[in-house]
């Protein structure tokens, strides 16, 4: 698969990315994963902790799932700047854990969730 991963010029994103990151917090984590014995941050929560610093900098942020090999789930997190259309995507591929709508539906919640961290560190 070809991904194109950015625009050619990013300099007025990167700008916009900077002061967002300069007001983010991280995101509490407010659930147990009892197999791993660990706390996580839930999506809800990811995205509730950056919504705000990035509308306020103008930063739109996307994802969405795209075709890649089988038994695996391909999720594109996209930031866009919305005063100059400059933007930047990262793909994250992982395995679904089953071949069924809850495997993929809990494979795109995980993924989300790592996307977006991926997409605001």
């Amino acid at each position: 698969m070809n991904f194109q991963m950015c625009t050619p010029e990013i300099t007025e994103l990167a700008e916009a990315m900077i002061h967002v990151q300069q007001t983010l917090s991280p995101a509490l984590k407010d659930a147990e994963n009892t197999f791993t014995n660990s706390r996580y941050a839930t999506l809800p929560l990811v995205m509730n902790a950056c919504r705000d610093a990035l509308l306020k900098h103008g930063i739109w942020l996307t994802q969405y799932p795209v075709s890649v090999e089988a038994n695996q789930l391909g999720l594109v997190t996209k930031t866009v700047h919305a005063k100059t259309g400059l933007w930047q995507a990262s793909l994250l591929t992982i395995p679904l854990p089953k071949s069924d709508p809850q495997g993929y539906g809990s494979a795109m919640t995980y993924a989300r969730r790592y996307g977006e961290h991926r997409c605001l560190n």
